[in-house]
């Protein structure tokens, strides 16, 4: 869909009309406003549902994901730095090390979960740049000869030093984007996403896995205070920060599901991307892993537990993924302008 654009609206959904204006919703998200031309049937509600059969004409005047507060938890909440309950925090160089030592099995689990899906989106011969790369882990799972790490901070396994919003490459020379856990971290996401669209070739992709702010993960976070929380903010507008820019570490942990919860939202009001792949996931494993970079002590599992914890994960995410979901699995296919 396009801004301006006749579109046709079905039973289903649930409308807000005033004299002009309408309003459709789906599951307290507000997908789109738009103007009321030419009803096939009279459509004198003021509130309600459409009745099967009912069907207008529409011209999308804005598309605008207006989330409502979670009524546990839902309000802004961002720890000082100082008040983190977990251990070395930004330290990439130790957390690297830590893993490349023992290969604590626990998070060995996480991190093969959290990276070798995107296999299946990698074609064999792609050029792949990951931004914001951290410690460098996606290296070990990802099947990609032709993988550039970049990060904005030098360290050893880092190929190029780069601002993800200012990124050093040329139109057309990239097939896919990896973002692993960066973009709750970013200042302006949907900026990025526009910056970073010109050079993908034609149909290239952006791999997502992040975080996703159901309620074990919004109690998580406010117990170890290790990151935090808006959803007062508009993520679709460019002019709008959503974190400290000139901290790297600063994070806003509900972005992925403001930008990603309805497909459709993210699509209207990010031109040029198709959302190829858009999946909740992860919930115990995350905690039990002790953490990627900042740290805390768990005891280490055997495989079999580890498997059984993310047959585990899979059940509770399928049956209440707003209050288990943890993270999640996005990919993005560039679209013709």
């Amino acid at each position: 869909m396009r801004y301006g654009e006749s579109i046709v609206c079905t039973t289903g959904v649930r409308a807000e009309t005033g004299l002009k204006r309408c309003a459709v919703q789906s599951a307290g998200i507000l997908l789109v406003q738009f103007k009321l031309e030419l009803p096939r049937r009279p459509f004198a509600v003021s509130r309600g549902r459409l009745r099967p059969g009912w069907e207008c004409q529409m011209n999308i005047a804005n598309m605008r994901q207006t989330r409502k507060r979670p009524l546990f938890l839902g309000g802004p909440f961002f720890p000082a730095h100082d008040k983190n309950r977990m251990h070395d925090e930004g330290d990439v160089v130790g957390a690297r090390k830590r893993f490349l030592d023992k290969r604590f099995r626990n998070l060995e689990a996480l991190l093969s979960q959290r990276y070798t899906w995107m296999n299946d989106y990698i074609r064999p011969d792609d050029q792949v740049v990951e931004f914001g790369c951290g410690a460098g882990f996606s290296r070990l799972y990802l099947r990609a000869d032709n993988l550039v790490l970049t990060d904005y901070v030098d360290q050893a396994w880092v190929d190029i030093r780069a601002d993800a919003m200012n990124p050093p490459f040329e139109p057309n020379s990239i097939d896919t984007i990896i973002c692993s856990h960066m973009i709750h971290h970013m200042a302006q996401p949907t900026l990025f996403f526009r910056k970073v669209r010109p050079l993908l070739r034609d149909r290239g992709r952006i791999i997502i896995q992040d975080l996703n702010t159901a309620l074990t993960m919004r109690i998580l976070l406010w117990v170890m205070r290790h990151e935090g929380w808006s959803y007062d903010i508009d993520v679709f507008d460019e002019n709008s920060v959503t974190n400290d820019p000139n901290d790297p570490w600063s994070a806003n942990c509900a972005i992925p599901q403001l930008l990603f919860e309805s497909s459709a939202a993210f699509e209207a009001n990010v031109p040029g991307f198709r959302v190829l792949k858009n999946e909740l996931n992860e919930c115990l494993l995350f905690p039990l892993s002790g953490g990627v970079i900042s740290r805390t002590s768990v005891p280490e599992m055997p495989d079999w537990a580890l498997s059984f914890v993310q047959r585990l994960d899979r059940m509770l995410v399928g049956a209440l993924p707003s209050v288990f979901a943890m993270g999640r699995s996005v990919v993005l296919e560039k679209q013709a302008s």
